[in-house]
């Protein structure tokens, strides 16, 4: 008898985990706010708060991957997928997706020492410098892009905006752009390299705001409809400890 209700016990469980359907949180995001060195960031938050939120309904899997294969990805899956922190600028054919509302404002940032006068506008004012960039990424921001292209302006890549702002506070670089969010998480951290030196100074690049959105893919009827549902009371506040905090608002 013991047997048996074991065998009933697994089963109706068995069943219940595979009634659960499966949603691809996809974002090339690999850096704080949105994935941090633990694993944590707004991105594991976001799928805990939406599975919670299912009741058991849906499984959100969350996959961090390199923009290319991010790419790839959107044209062969199958699988209902759901992008954040992304905007239709970023993609050549925005169309294709299904958009929902902005969930934070983000915003680019020159950062330099202070007393380094850097005008993005003008080359001879990037000669010489030292730019910290991360590998992958493009920086068209005034003349900077050209200025590395002929040689004035040297640059060397990193893995994440983290170490761009270690490397110029020790002196390693001169300058480097970063998203306005990752940036406010950065400032909150306290580096044990940096304890007791000179922090440096942020020019917001007012011409490259952007409205961090997200976007479904795959997900109609019922699925469709709770992911509409539950972003549309979604936002991205500033916090200090966690930097960056999900904010919800249901709607009556």
């Amino acid at each position: 008898m013991r047997a048996w209700l074991r065998c009933i016990v697994l089963w109706i469980l068995a069943g219940t985990a595979a009634a659960a359907e499966k949603v691809l949180v996809l974002t090339y995001y690999d850096f704080p706010p949105f994935v941090e060195a633990n694993g944590e960031g707004l991105s594991k938050q976001l799928c805990a708060l939406l599975e919670a939120s299912s009741g058991g309904r849906y499984q959100f899997e969350l996959q961090v991957v390199p923009r290319l294969r991010f790419d790839a990805l959107l044209e062969r899956t199958t699988t209902p997928v759901l992008a954040p922190w992304v905007a239709p600028e970023f993609f050549a054919e925005p169309a294709r997706y299904r958009w929902g509302h902005a969930l934070m404002d983000d915003n680019a940032v020159m950062l330099a020492m202070p007393g380094k006068a850097v005008e993005l506008e003008q080359v001879e004012s990037l000669r010489g410098l030292r730019f910290g960039g991360v590998l992958g990424h493009r920086y068209p921001f005034g003349a900077l892009e050209t200025a590395i292209r002929q040689g004035i302006v040297s640059r060397a890549d990193n893995a994440s905006p983290e170490q761009n702002y270690q490397n110029l506070v020790l002196g390693r670089i001169d300058l480097t752009i970063m998203a306005e969010s990752t940036l406010h998480y950065l400032k909150q951290r306290d580096f044990a390299a940096l304890r007791g030196k000179t922090l440096p100074t942020g020019t917001t690049l007012m011409s490259t705001a952007v409205r961090r959105s997200y976007f479904m893919l795959n997900a109609e009827g019922a699925l469709g409809d709770f992911l509409a549902r539950e972003m549309e009371g979604l936002r991205i506040v500033k916090g200090e400890s966690p930097a960056w905090l999900i904010s919800t608002t249901k709607k009556k």
